[in-house]
């Protein structure tokens, strides 16, 4: 039996040993309208249940990159410990970084696609400066800016804490030129130099986190 169909079941099951002490009330709706109410309860609970499971694993990832890190309780850790061990400063980063890497990717890269997406047409000079789609992102730019500012004085590796630096000084040009409204090409060339940036940085993270456990 399927998941959905497990859930299904046991909300069919619910319902119907609630049947008689509800069998005064009025019906809902039609029986396709009920059905279709199933359904989305269902669907909710899958949800519900895929996020449970992601905050599960994510937990015990988290704790085997501990036990590898700190050597303890290794025989534990399915498929054993990485075997490229991380420096001192590396490992602190990861710990730093890695939980809140994982948890934000997805949406690091649906804001990079759409930052990709205005380098493109501005280069083309398909959208100007003044097009309400980089008017609506270019605002996020000083977030960016100040999120990434903050972690800098925290890091331990000097690799990372040169790319981050890169990348922080990417976002300034990029808030300094949207400012100043320079020509169409010259955004996009920043653009284009940031997502660089930041691909070097993604790939610096993940190799820490991959080898932290992560």
């Amino acid at each position: 039996m399927t998941r959905t169909k497990a859930i299904l079941a046991v909300v069919l099951a619910v319902a119907l040993l609630a049947g008689p002490a509800t069998a005064q009330d009025p019906p809902t709706g039609s029986a396709d309208e009920r059905i279709a109410a199933l359904e989305e309860l269902v669907e909710s609970q899958e949800t519900l249940i895929g996020q449970q499971q992601t905050l599960v694993d994510e937990q015990e990832a988290l704790l085997n990159a501990y036990r590898c890190m700190f050597k303890v309780d290794v025989e534990v850790v399915p498929g054993g410990c990485p075997d490229s061990a991380l420096s001192e400063a590396e490992a602190a980063d990861a710990v730093l970084l890695c939980a809140g890497w994982l948890a934000e990717r997805e949406d690091t890269r649906q804001r990079l696609a759409v930052w990709t997406v205005i380098a493109f047409r501005l280069n083309s000079g398909a959208i100007a400066m003044d097009n309400p789609i980089l008017q609506q992102a270019a605002p996020n730019l000083d977030e960016y800016h100040a999120r990434v500012s903050a972690v800098i004085p925290n890091l331990n590796s000097e690799r990372l804490a040169g790319l981050m630096g890169g990348m922080a000084d990417d976002l300034q040009a990029m808030t300094d030129a949207y400012a100043r409204q320079v020509p169409a090409n010259e955004m996009a060339a920043l653009i284009f130099t940031s997502i660089d940036q930041l691909d070097e940085l993604d790939a610096a993270i993940g190799e820490i986190c991959g080898r932290f456990g992560r």
